[in-house]
């Protein structure tokens, strides 16, 4: 398996230090004997560093609907939630008895984690006890009212240890539930406020544009597209676009609003390089665009994170990755697989509920990020600051292999 790997690190810290450090790009020399597409030429590929997802739900969706964009972008459906799952098989003794003489045997592989109650069900390796804490917990998370007061009495609880005391749902399947959340936290650390509506949007965007999927990617390049048609519609409606010009000062309004200005937001003279001057009302940055001046009051709002994003080419299709996640629904191009604190080999001392989960986005070439029997795989984890990632190793069996299977 060939690998082109581009690792950096985005910051996003107020301070004017470039967005991505540290960034490197590795290649694997080609197997002779393995099987697989060989590297194309740079222009086959068109790669996000940080690949999403629009849930259906999204207040995205409509506002490209109203704004007419959609007309020019192509999305593709994000099909089954895949988490690697180690499992413990016993095997017989010399004897064909299981007991003394039989070994303990871990095999890995990536089980689909259920998104609707047909999921469930359809499940053989959930227990009817865990199958009615499940249906519970997903008819507290698809009702509002529910879930609202839910948040408002248990909000500031972990969602870990809200689902053990009062769902009395097994620690197994916990980790599929926080996938589902898309946390970038450790298990301890994800609060149920958070997690929540997170799994209600998942659980309700489900079937809004087709059967069995709840997210769609724009084809081409992600969000990007989505940027460039937005840019195009802006020209066409009287927009200006400046290119190569920062912004050196903002000037506040003084003074009192006028009757106006009460009702809006006051004008802000902006000073870009060169000393033109534009009058403005909102102001969209990033810590590393927008001046010193409004580093400190926004550095107080904005939470100081760092992420290690990591894009690798990998030369097969992995075709089992993406079965039509329901009868009628239209091929997948993307899926999302997890990899949970259990299956990662941790050093001493570092428990498995301090341990964030980790998020692989597969994507297929027919999202025209990379040529056919090839797909793009991307990582994205949190550096936090209590923790760091080498203190965790990669799960103990490879996780795309010959002998790794799926399961339902």
């Amino acid at each position: 398996m060939k690998l082109l790997i581009n690792e950096a690190l985005t910051t996003e810290a107020a301070s004017r230090r470039p967005q991505f450090s540290s960034a490197s790009i590795r290649k694997q020399p080609p197997n002779e004997d393995t099987e697989g597409s060989r590297l194309g030429f740079s222009r086959a590929y068109s790669i996000s560093l940080s690949p999403q997802q629009i849930y259906t739900r999204s207040n995205l969706v409509p506002a490209l609907v109203s704004s007419k964009c959609y007309r020019q972008l192509e999305f593709l459906a994000v099909g089954s939630w895949w988490i690697h799952d180690g499992e413990d098989e016993i095997q017989a003794g010399p004897d064909g008895e299981v007991g003394s003489g039989a070994k303990s045997k871990r095999t890995a592989c990536l089980r689909k984690i259920p998104g609707s109650r047909e999921d469930v069900f359809e499940d053989k390796s959930i227990s009817l006890r865990s199958t009615r804490s499940l249906m519970k917990i997903l008819k507290l998370a698809t009702d509002p009212e529910t879930y609202s007061t839910i948040i408002e009495e248990n909000g500031h609880r972990s969602f870990a240890e809200y689902l053990t005391s009062e769902c009395k749902l097994d620690l197994k399947l916990q980790a599929p539930l926080l996938a589902l959340t898309l946390s970038w936290d450790s298990p301890a650390k994800t609060i149920v406020a958070f997690a929540l509506p997170r799994l209600h949007r998942h659980l309700t965007s489900i079937g809004i544009f087709g059967p069995g999927f709840g997210a769609v990617i724009p084809k081409w390049g992600g969000l990007a597209e989505i940027a460039q048609v937005a840019c195009r519609a802006g020209a066409v409606g009287g927009g200006v676009y400046v290119l190569k010009k920062g912004i050196q000062t903002i000037e506040h309004p003084q003074g009192e609003p006028t009757s106006t200005e009460a009702t809006s937001p006051r004008l802000m003279t902006v000073r870009l390089d060169g000393d033109d001057m534009v009058k403005a009302r909102w102001i969209v940055g990033t810590p590393t665009t927008i001046p010193k001046l409004l580093e400190a009051s926004i550095a107080q709002r904005t939470a100081t994170v760092e992420m290690i994003h990591l894009t690798a080419i990998i030369s097969s299709p992995l075709t089992s990755l993406f079965p039509p996640p329901a009868e009628g629904s239209p091929p997948p191009a993307a899926v999302v697989v997890v990899i949970p604190p259990s299956s990662l080999q941790l050093s001493d001392g570092v428990d498995e509920s301090d341990v964030p989960l980790i998020y692989l986005n597969v994507h297929s070439s027919d999202t025209g990020e990379c040529p056919d029997g090839q797909c793009t795989l991307s990582r994205s984890l949190a550096l936090h600051t209590h923790l760091s990632p080498k203190r965790w190793r990669p799960p103990r069996k490879p996780l795309f292999s010959p002998m790794m299977t799926t399961k339902k």
